[in-house]
């Protein structure tokens, strides 16, 4: 049983559907508790073969009762959208995606941060807790295959965190003085967004991943997909949690000033070699580090 209090599109509900996937022995129930309702990912969970309900009250015993799960993943649940003492009864694992932990918080016997970073920065810290990186259904990326062509720059952003700095004028004048083609999913064309079960497509038509903006990210999983597909990220310095990911992957280079963006992106497109480098390194620590099948190592 799946339980979300907040995120209701991005990358939260990608990785309840990889979950969902990989334990294809279990029978799924979702329940978003804010009432919330994003229709393409509770379709994507119902065609994955999971049950979907939103709930417009506290979940209490009976609705625990009424599934008697065998493992309880939460996400930002806090006692606002929760008074069923009876999950303490049940295997609970909380699930941090970004920065929500407060006093209000439901913790579980397992919590699990995406990130050193979003660790560091939550307000109350459970006892136990692991750092790992947000769940993958490989199989949908390891395979992708791109045509012999000069390398496509793309840049990929749900429309749940469309605000200033994820997309600004400044990325899009940036990408303006790079002489190659550009594909983007996202603003100005917002309403497209992300559509579940479409990254491995999107994918498809990049050969460099981009990321240039002014919001750090707790996790960036579409630079994960990113490297599981053969493609190099290159992202500005943020301190971050996409900062720690591409440092222990290997996956991308990091660059701090639009100049350096420009010069490593353009080095990136003449130097197929080093893409390919750079590129296998992100795909061997994803491989070993972000698969879904981990997940059988905590129930």
């Amino acid at each position: 049983m799946y339980m979300n209090g907040v995120l209701y599109g991005g990358g939260l509900p990608t990785s309840i559907i990889a979950l969902i996937k990989e334990l294809s022995e279990y029978d799924h129930y979702v329940l978003q508790l804010n009432n919330r309702v994003n229709r393409l990912f509770s379709d994507e969970y119902e065609k994955n073969g999971a049950h979907f309900h939103a709930l417009s009250k506290k979940l209490n015993n009976n609705d625990v009762l009424k599934i008697n799960p065998e493992h309880v993943f939460l996400h930002s649940c806090n006692k606002n959208y929760i008074n069923a003492p009876i999950l303490n009864e049940y295997n609970t694992i909380s699930f941090y995606y970004y920065n929500t932990t407060n006093n209000n918080d439901y913790f579980g016997n397992l919590n699990w941060f995406v990130s050193e970073f979003l660790y560091k920065r939550t307000q109350i810290k459970p006892i136990n807790y692991i750092i790992q990186p947000p769940p993958i259904f490989i199989n949908d990326f390891i395979n992708i295959k791109r045509p012999k062509r000069k390398p496509i720059i793309g840049r990929i952003q749900s429309r749940s965190l469309l605000k200033e700095g994820k997309f600004s004028n400044i990325f899009f004048n940036v990408l303006s003085k790079i002489n190659a083609k550009s594909f983007i999913v996202g603003p100005p064309n917002a309403d497209a967004g992300v559509k579940p079960g479409m990254m491995p497509q999107y994918l498809k038509e990049i050969d460099i991943f981009v990321i240039w903006g002014n919001t750090t990210e707790s996790w960036s999983l579409v630079a994960s997909e990113a490297n599981l597909s053969g493609i190099p990220v290159v992202a500005r310095r943020m301190n971050d949690g996409l900062t720690e990911q591409l440092n222990k992957s290997g996956g991308g280079i990091l660059v701090d000033t639009e100049e350096e963006f420009i010069d490593v992106v353009n080095m990136l497109i003449d130097d197929e070699n080093k893409r390919n480098e750079i590129a296998e390194k992100g795909k061997y620590w994803c491989l070993e580090n972000t698969t879904s099948k981990l997940i059988r190592g905590f129930l």
